[in-house]
């Protein structure tokens, strides 16, 4: 078993990596661990569930073989000009 930090900085680069068509940036991330992290690979996902011009909710989540352990939502807006 292992923390959570590196699971926890693999969700928000797989949030960052989500393509959008303004420039937008982490407004705010929240990671729900319902179990310990297991040290096997960790497959990614990540989906867009409400897409806008100013805010942008996504989630991502890493899981093993087992059920999802990591999947709420973050936040993304874009930057005042």
């Amino acid at each position: 078993m292992q923390h959570g930090s590196a699971p926890a900085a693999l969700v928000v680069w797989a949030a960052e990596a989500i393509l959008t068509p303004e420039p937008m940036q982490i407004a705010r991330v929240t990671i729900d661990l319902m179990r310990p992290v297991p040290m096997t690979p960790l497959t990614l996902q990540s989906e867009v569930l409400r897409q806008g011009r100013k805010i942008q909710l996504c989630a991502s989540g890493c899981c093993p073989a087992t059920p999802s352990w990591s999947a709420p939502p973050s936040s993304r807006s874009r930057p005042s000009r």
